[in-house]
C-alpha cells in the first residue's frame, strides 16, 4: 500500500540554506534566530527604513571660559533655557556651543511579508489591513507597493516596492503621460533573489535596486521592439528587468505609512498606564 506525503527534502534543504546563511552573515555554525540575524535586512524592515526620515535635534552646551582659551566643566541647556539666560555679561566667562545632532527615526515594526496569518503579515499591526489605495495609478511618493508574485516562480515569495519617482495621469503630481502613453513609476525593490531558505531569505539579502514599472501599453519603443527581437517576457514579475511592463498595475494594493494611524493611549500616557482610546 503506497501512501502520499509531502516531500520533506525541500524544507530539509532549505533548513541547510539558512544556517549557511547564518554561518556567512555572523560566523556561527548553528541556525541563528531570525529576529536578531536577518529581520534587520528583510524586504519589509527595508521597506520602513526607507520611508523613515531623518531628523535634527539642537545641542546647547553652556561652558565657563578656561585660560588659554579653553572651556570645562560645561553644562547642556535646553532652548528655552538658552533663550531665556540672553546675551552672558562678558564673553570672556561664558561661552555658548551650538550644534545638530542628527538622528534616524525609522518606522516601527509592522509584522512579516510572507506571514500566512493575517494578524502578524506586513503591513498588519493589531489586526489591521492598513493598505490604503489599489492600482498604480494612485501612487504617492513614498508609498510601498505590495508585490505578491516573486522572482521566476507563479507563486514565489511576496515583494515590495518602495515608490521614488511618479509620471501619472492623475493624483497630485499629474501629467500628460496618458497622451504620450509614457506613465511609469521608479521604485526600489529589496529582497527578491533565488532560492529562499526556509525563512524567506534570499541571495539578495538587505540589498535594494531601482525598477522601472511602465503601465501596460506604455513602454517605450525601443524596449518594446528589444523584447520582441529576443523573444523574452516584458513584466515585471521577471525581476531581472529593470524596465518592465507591470502587468497588474491597476491591481496591487498600496500600503501608505503617512496615513496609517494607530489608536494609542489617552493623554499620551506612558504605555504603562496606557488606557486605549475608542
Amino acid at each position: 500500500m503506497n501512501v502520499a506525503v509531502p516531500d520533506p527534502i525541500s524544507s530539509w534543504t532549505e533548513t541547510k540554506l539558512y544556517q549557511a546563511r547564518t554561518l556567512r552573515s555572523t560566523g556561527l555554525s548553528c541556525l541563528g534566530r531570525y529576529e536578531k540575524v536577518f529581520k534587520p535586512g528583510s524586504a519589509e524592515n527595508m521597506m520602513l527604513l526607507t520611508a523613515g526620515a531623518d531628523w535634527q535635534r539642537a545641542i546647547i552646551s553652556k561652558c565657563p571660559r578656561l585660560q588659554n582659551g579653553r572651556v570645562g566643566d560645561c553644562t547642556y541647556m535646553t532652548i528655552k533655557e538658552f533663550t531665556d539666560a540672553g546675551k552672558p555679561d562678558s564673553d570672556d566667562s561664558t561661552v555658548y556651543m551650538k550644534q545638530l545632532d542628527s538622528q534616524g527615526l525609522p518606522l516601527t515594526w509592522r509584522g512579516y511579508l510572507n506571514a500566512e496569518k493575517a494578524d502578524t503579515k506586513f503591513p498588519a499591526f493589531g489586526g489591521s489591513a492598513a493598505t490604503h489605495a489599489t492600482g498604480l495609478n494612485n501612487v504617492q511618493l513614498g508609498d510601498i507597493i505590495m508585490l505578491p508574485k516573486g522572482p521566476n516562480d507563479k507563486d514565489g515569495l511576496a515583494k515590495l516596492g518602495f515608490v521614488i519617482f511618479t509620471r501619472l495621469g492623475s493624483g497630485p503630481d499629474k501629467t500628460d503621460c496618458e497622451a504620450k502613453k509614457d506613465c511609469h513609476i521608479q521604485v526600489l525593490e529589496p529582497d527578491s533573489g533565488k532560492w529562499p531558505d526556509v525563512c524567506g531569505t534570499t541571495d539578495t539579502w538587505g540589498e535594494m535596486k531601482v525598477r522601472h514599472y511602465f503601465k501596460p501599453g506604455h513602454l517605450p519603443d525601443e524596449a518594446e521592439a528589444e523584447f520582441d527581437r529576443i523573444a523574452t517576457t516584458k513584466d515585471c514579475e521577471e525581476t531581472k528587468l529593470s524596465h518592465c511592463e507591470m502587468s497588474a498595475w491597476d491591481k496591487l494594493k498600496i500600503y501608505r505609512p503617512v496615513s496609517d494611524l494607530r489608536k494609542g493611549c489617552k493623554n499620551k500616557d506612558l504605555a504603562a498606564n496606557c488606557e486605549k482610546d475608542e
